[in-house]
């Protein structure tokens, strides 16, 4: 019986050690796919086929960091922790005041919900 159970446990420690490898390969993909991520959207702002302002640079500097944020938890590093928590704070801060200033700029209604355009327009009467 004590041979079954060694015999288990050894098969059982074999399994989860092998998945342990693959799910370390797949967090260090997920971060050089961040990695690729950065290179990319730094490489098409400095060409000048990407600018800063444009919610597609924030989606790319969020999307780069939580990539790198995720490879981080296979194997940590302190700083480069805190840069990519940084800049996902800084990018969903940007959204936040992008949003509040969307929402600022839309004329609203007596009831507090937002007029829209349709609402605005009448239809024209035609005396026949």
């Amino acid at each position: 019986m004590q041979k079954i159970i060694s015999t288990f446990w050894g098969y059982f420690y074999g399994v989860v050690r092998f998945s342990a490898v693959d799910s370390i390969l797949v967090f260090r993909a997920v971060g050089l796919l961040g990695f690729t991520i950065y290179v990319m959207g730094f490489f098409c702002l400095c060409t000048g086929r990407l600018t800063s302002s444009p919610p597609a640079y924030f989606l790319l500097v969020f999307s780069a960091s939580t990539c790198v944020l995720i490879s981080l938890l296979v194997d940590f590093n302190l700083s480069a922790a805190l840069i990519h928590c940084f800049y996902v704070v800084m990018v969903l801060g940007r959204a936040v005041l992008r949003w509040r200033q969307h929402r600022s700029n839309r004329p609203r209604s007596p009831g507090g919900l937002f007029i829209t355009t349709q609402s605005l327009v009448q239809p024209s009467r035609h005396v026949s």
